[in-house]
């Protein structure tokens, strides 16, 4: 006789859940597992901490197998989103072996069992497409996410009117729905090569392509890109082809998704992303308007991509000029795109200047907008930290390089926004001091200060000048030069909050906020941050190459946002609490702070 199907369903489960987790058969002579005591319990406690379990799972599949359909993440990066779920798929299905349903619940519990079956087949599914990429498992991989959802349906209503069918029902809608419809086309993959293997790939490739993906019809070729428009495959053909590498172009099968959302999902904790895009190019800096309206990113290429608050591709430009940052005016009015060049680019990507302006043949490291953007203040730098300063009005340049004094080496800059009066920090041969600049170009105060400069800071009413320094804080009154306090605080970063004269510092010691007399009003010592981005009710620290400490304006620490890769930009929208960040793997990503009325949530 045959074995009877609810035996077989256990040891199915049974199988994959060993295959999910990476095990194997039981070793030779190894006592079989005894009973688990959960089967003395109730079947319906663990069988909803089952479908709970499951929700979480479920929750982050979908959210990224959304994100994969719309093309904001890569397929290797899709495949590690799932993987990344495994053990916990692998938990629900040694949880759910040993339950022992009633007679009356056998097919809600059969639901219950299906479920965590079309779950536990993401391991095997994955892993054969990592080792065939065929199109169609990709698309088993969505429809196991909606098998798994209808069956979990399933199960909820089963329950029965309730609390507990509530609450999970609830749950299950903030995951949100949508229908995704996937088919097979052919595309043009270009490749470039030969190499020895992924490690030489890899060392050649390394600073051009993200992801080396080895062919697996060409051995030794590269693929770095597919376009289903063979017109685009020769053009980017041509552009290796032009840099000097071998290149060949073969048909390939991949797969075009269409994704229609029936219910948006209902965000459950900031670390969720707000929203997350894909670029197409390698972005250098980040910049964003006050109220997040404008986000634009830039590349070393001369791209240029402005979005809008949901995320959306707003315009793109190709300034046909090396580009390393990006400045915003306060509410996205203006931008200035800069690398050796600086040109300054309106609201919908218009240029200001007929061309670009070369004021000197140094990198422009910093460049300070006023409100209203009427003037443009730039600080170029070179290989030896030597830099001049320049000052721009809509019809060009204002005053600065060769005219700028001999003695004045700029280190850092600051823009007074009501005066326009530009605060120059200079270390040159030994001689550290702050230099202030009137509108027209004329010297108007300079005076000198303890340390090496690392920033200096106008405070909100352009009264009085902070000098970070290798010696510490100094506040000096901008008039008079006087000396009016000074912290011996080892910062090597500081910013100002938005609307108030409070001092974020930043350093090995920690993160703390000043007040101008050096009054402490918080302190976060576990937080060594390199970079502070303060917003209304919180301040953004970077403290490594992929992570984003979160701190309340309270000194509480919320927690860390984080990248898949190191870090090239961030910025902040500081009226709406909202942080944006670009990483190495293309991806622009944006997560919305709670409201600060709010306990601190995960």
């Amino acid at each position: 006789m045959g074995e009877p199907a609810g035996r077989r369903a256990l040891s199915r489960r049974r199988v994959l859940a060993a295959i999910a987790i990476g095990g194997g058969a039981v070793a030779c002579g190894e006592a079989q597992p005894k009973p688990l005591a959960v089967r003395l319990r109730p079947y319906w406690e663990p069988a909803i901490e089952v479908a709970t379990g499951s929700l979480e799972v479920l929750r982050a599949i979908s959210i990224n197998t959304g994100a994969f359909a719309r093309g904001s993440l890569s397929t290797d990066q899709f495949l590690h989103s799932v993987e990344a779920q495994l053990p916990s798929i692998a938990a629900l299905a040694h949880r759910v072996i040993p339950l022992v349903p009633d007679p009356d619940n056998q097919s809600t519990h059969a639901s219950l069992v299906a479920m965590v079956d079309a779950l536990v087949e993401f391991g095997p599914t994955v892993r054969v497409y990592r080792e065939t990429e065929q199109p169609e498992l990709l698309m088993h991989v969505v429809t196991l996410q909606r098998t798994a959802r209808e069956q979990l349906e399933a199960f909820i209503e089963g329950i029965g009117p309730g609390l507990a069918q509530d609450g999970l029902g609830a749950r299950l809608d903030a995951i949100g729905e949508s229908s995704i419809e996937a088919w097979r086309v052919r595309k043009r993959a270009v490749l470039v090569g030969p190499y020895d293997g992924e490690a030489a790939a890899r060392a050649a490739l390394a600073h051009i392509v993200d992801d080396i993906r080895l062919s697996r019809s060409i051995p030794g070729w590269v693929e770095v890109g597919r376009y289903a428009d063979p017109a685009a495959a020769d053009a980017a053909a041509g552009r290796w082809l032009a840099g000097g590498f071998q290149v060949q172009v073969e048909d390939v099968s991949d797969l075009s998704f269409n994704i229609t959302t029936i219910r948006a999902p209902e965000r459950q904790s900031w670390r969720e992303l707000l929203w997350l895009e894909r670029l197409d190019f390698d972005p250098t800096d980040l910049a964003a308007s006050e109220l997040g309206q404008q986000v634009v990113a830039v590349a070393r290429a001369g791209n240029v991509a402005s979005f809008g608050a949901d995320g959306g591709l707003q315009w793109k430009r190709d300034m046909r000029m090396a580009l390393a940052r990006v400045t915003m005016q306060r509410h996205g009015d203006l931008l200035a795109v800069h690398g050796f060049d600086v040109q300054l680019l309106d609201a919908v990507g218009n240029q200001v200047w007929p061309s670009p302006y070369r004021p000197d043949n140094q990198l422009l490291e910093q460049a300070l907008f006023d409100d209203d953007g009427t003037r443009l203040v730039v600080r170029s730098t070179n290989a030896s930290g030597q830099g001049r300063v320049f000052a721009f009005n809509r019809q060009g340049q204002a005053w600065g390089g060769r005219g700028t004094r001999d003695y004045i080496s700029a280190a850092s800059i600051d823009l007074d926004k009501r005066s326009g009066t530009v605060a120059v920090g200079s270390s040159n041969r030994g001689e550290n001091q702050v230099v202030l600049i009137r509108p027209d170009g004329n010297l108007e105060q300079r005076f000198g200060v303890d340390g090496d400069i690392l920033q200096v800071i106008f405070t909100q009413e352009g009264d009085q000048v902070i000098a970070l320094t290798s010696a510490g804080l100094q506040v000096f009154e901008a008039g008079s030069a006087n000396l009016r306090s000074q912290l011996r605080f080892p910062a090597t970063a500081a910013a100002r909050t938005p609307r108030e004269d409070i001092l974020i510092l930043a350093g090995e010691a920690g993160v703390g906020s000043f007040t101008l007399d050096g009054t402490e009003v918080w302190f976060a010592p576990r937080v060594r941050a390199r970079a502070v981005y303060p917003m209304d009710d919180y301040v953004a620290a970077l403290v490594d190459d992929m992570t984003i400490a979160i701190i309340r304006s309270d000194g509480a620490v919320l927690g860390d946002a984080t990248t898949l890769a190191p870090i090239r930009g961030i910025a902040v929208a500081p009226g709406l609490n909202r942080l944006f960040a670009v990483s190495a793997e293309r991806q622009l990503q944006a997560w919305q702070l709670p409201p600060v009325a709010l306990p601190p949530q995960g």
